[in-house]
């Protein structure tokens, strides 16, 4: 599924106004021409990140992150949990806010089977950079190939549950 597929689908589970996720990676230069994304320089590596409307495909990107009220989130946790039913598929680990939505992920894509999607911007200290009622979730690059696999048979496009949580936003 490439960005511009997942935006539909992504729409279609969540609704036109549920806010698309960021995508990041480490380039030396841009994916794409970055309209609204923000580059700035991390050791040798330029990080980048941008909004998936701008992106062409997947390549190169380090993780998405979402950022989302609780019943997003807990729509994102059960797409998470579909294919997986370890405890920890979702977690939330200890860390500043640039720890838990960018640190992790990354860590996360070098282990040998990493599946972990990271529930994040809990820092005390950060919060005040993020909008009230907004957390983050990340999904590193190394488990979202399964989960754009496993997204159109969730329950997001087939249960009730979610129907009527998504009915609110």
């Amino acid at each position: 599924m490439i960005p511009t597929q997942f935006i539909t689908s992504y729409r279609a589970a969540f609704g036109k106004n549920a806010l698309l996720p960021i995508a990041f990676g480490f380039s030396d230069t841009p994916r794409t021409k970055i309209k609204h994304g923000i580059r700035c320089i991390v050791g040798a590596y330029k990080m980048v990140l941008d909004g998936i409307d701008h992106l062409d495909s997947w390549d190169g990107i380090e993780a998405l992150i979402f950022f989302a009220a609780p019943d997003i989130i807990s729509g994102l946790a059960a797409w998470a949990f579909y294919d997986r039913n370890e405890p920890d598929t979702v977690t939330v680990k200890f860390g500043s806010g640039c720890a838990s939505t960018i640190a992790f992920a990354v860590a996360e894509n070098h282990l040998p089977d990493g599946y972990r999607c990271f529930l994040g911007m809990t820092d005390l200290s950060a919060r005040y950079f993020a909008p009230s009622g907004l957390l983050a979730f990340t999904i590193p690059s190394c488990r979202l190939p399964k989960m754009l696999e496993t997204l159109p048979h969730t329950a997001l496009f087939n249960g009730k549950a979610w129907e009527r949580l998504k009915a609110r936003h």
